[in-house]
């Protein structure tokens, strides 16, 4: 029978192993918050948070394999990454998505939701460390000029802005009533590993 040692993988400075690389989902929902999904590896730093492992996101390295994940999802974390990473000399953007890119499959997908960088709601919170613009993802490209500043290589292969709900901005419009839902405008896109 094997045991525990038997089945580590190493990691960096850590090794993995609960739960075994085998038995691990092939999709990883980083900062779940309330977006618990089952069937995912879901990750959030908070204790009061359902999730399958709690961690620090901004930590790196991860204690999860290289190029096992399929689908990484991270919605409302790119807009509050440090841009300072302890023992990191990049920017905390390009040391993230650096962590991205080596826990994804080869073609495996990462959908990063953030703020839409011209909504108040991109600024307003104290938390929020940076404005992602749409094009800041281009970066990744290996052929753009400024991919030197990272060794992750994404294509953005969808780009686009998601408003709040449809009755929300139908009681804006016809009513000039403020609901809430109207004013959450996010940008979501999509990148693949190459």
């Amino acid at each position: 029978m094997a045991t525990k040692e038997d089945l580590a993988i190493p990691v960096g400075k850590n090794v993995f192993t609960l739960p075994l690389a085998h038995l691990l989902p092939l999709w990883l929902n980083i900062g779940c918050g309330k977006d618990y999904r089952e069937g995912w590896l879901n990750v959030d730093l908070s204790l009061g948070i359902r999730a399958d492992e709690h961690f620090d996101a901004f930590t790196f390295p991860w204690d999860l394999p290289s190029s096992h994940f399929e689908t990484v999802v991270v919605n409302h974390l790119v807009e509050h990454i440090p841009h300072q990473v302890p023992d990191y000399s990049g920017d905390g953007f390009y040391v993230f998505f650096e962590e991205v890119y080596r826990v994804l499959r080869p073609g495996g997908k990462v959908s990063v939701a953030v703020p839409y960088w011209k909504h108040a709601n991109a600024v307003v919170d104290p938390t929020h460390t940076r404005v992602v613009h749409p094009k800041a993802f281009d970066f990744f490209n290996p052929d753009h000029p400024q991919h030197h500043q990272t060794h992750a290589k994404f294509l953005v292969s969808s780009r686009k802005t998601r408003r709040g709900d449809r009755i929300c901005r139908y009681f804006k419009s016809h009513f000039d009533l403020a609901v809430p839902g109207v004013r959450k405008v996010d940008l979501e896109v999509t990148l693949v590993k190459v």
